[in-house]
């Protein structure tokens, strides 16, 4: 569930809440929030005009409600303190919405850190590698050809490296 998804089922629970608070019945109120919310609580309500319960319907949405999320509806379809279940559930998106910013900024750094790294790392393996291996193979193996060639094969393999990063 995206950000405004998250921000929406919240704030739609609660309204739900209050006009359980006031009397309404669940699919009642539905219908008299889904005229001006989101799309999906619209849908949810012709899933319940056609005999669904409200767990049911929002059950028909599984990118926008976890099976948890329906089990706690449909407790509180069978609870007496319906009102108080929906808006607990409407504090639990708000807070699980937080959650998941927080944990985003938290990432942020080591990420920035890890395409530093890689970076660095990409640009040693590709300016001064090459050169340290031709001087080793030159100082260790002085001679011909075969010593150019086998520079050559060497000073290659950063680059082959690289391409399979």
């Amino acid at each position: 569930m995206n950000r405004d998804d998250l921000t929406g089922a919240s704030n739609a629970l609660r309204q739900l809440a209050v006009l359980v608070r006031l009397g309404f019945p669940l699919n009642e109120g539905l219908k008299a929030m889904s005229s001006e919310a989101s799309p999906w609580l619209g849908e949810v309500g012709r899933h319940m005009d056609s005999g669904d319960t409200l767990a049911q319907a929002m059950a028909r949405q599984p990118r926008l409600f976890s099976p948890f999320f329906g089990g706690m509806i449909e407790a509180a379809q069978n609870s007496p303190d319906t009102d108080k279940i929906l808006d607990s559930l409407s504090r639990w998106l708000e807070n699980a919405d937080s959650l998941r910013r927080r944990v985003g900024q938290c990432l942020l750094y080591p990420m920035m850190v890890l395409v530093v790294l890689l970076l660095l790392l990409g640009v040693t393996f590709l300016v001064p590698l090459p050169e340290v291996i031709r001087l080793l193979v030159e100082a260790l193996y002085p001679g011909g050809w075969q010593t150019r060639l086998l520079s050559l094969l060497l000073s290659l393999c950063p680059l082959a490296a690289l391409v399979f990063l």
